[in-house]
């Protein structure tokens, strides 16, 4: 079989493989790939994100990205936007946490362009999500074990000083009864 290659570049079929192509990309990405307007609606989110927070599809159209995000890491996102909508970044990227919507937190790594029109006024932010919860908990878990170690390294010095003053004790002592004997 021979590739045309009119047939699917050609100017008319052009504009339908790019929004096929991206449809596809779009639609099989691995991670989360989401389109939000500039006030914070979901326009457009692919199975992975549905998958990542536990809403259907259409439950999540209904909320604003600030819904599911943990207040602490709101006002940081929110700023980073301004960002974006005042010109002074091009892109961002941030460890952020969302609840899941059986309510448990999800640890996300965002990355978020904004997109413009003709007359550079934003149309949408096209957000990446990526769950890294999984990396969170094993960086946390070794933390905690660094500090335990630290802890009994600690206590190892302390008892290596007490044993050594003990054992100077003694032998000072030893020492002096063989002098005196």
């Amino acid at each position: 079989m021979v590739f045309n290659f009119q047939r699917y570049f050609m100017p008319k079929n052009l504009d339908r493989l790019k929004n096929k192509v991206f449809q596809n990309v779009f639609d099989n990405a691995n991670g989360g790939i989401s389109i939000v307007s500039p006030e914070g609606v979901w326009i457009k989110v692919n199975q992975s994100i549905v998958d990542l927070f536990g809403y259907e599809e259409e439950e999540l159209y209904q909320l604003n990205f600030r819904d599911i995000t943990h207040r602490d890491d709101l006002e940081l996102d929110l700023a980073h936007m301004q960002q974006l909508i005042d010109g002074e970044i091009d892109n961002y990227q941030i460890e952020k946490r969302y609840f899941h919507k059986k309510g448990y937190v999800v640890w996300a790594l965002l990355s978020v362009s904004l997109v413009r029109d003709e007359a550079n006024e934003p149309i949408y932010f096209i957000a990446q999500i990526t769950d890294i919860s999984t990396q969170k908990s094993a960086t946390w878990h070794l933390e905690f074990l660094i500090n335990v170690i630290k802890g009994q390294n600690e206590k190892l010095k302390d008892f290596a000083h007490i044993a050594t003053h003990d054992i100077r004790t003694h032998v000072g002592n030893l020492f002096s009864i063989t002098e005196f004997l």
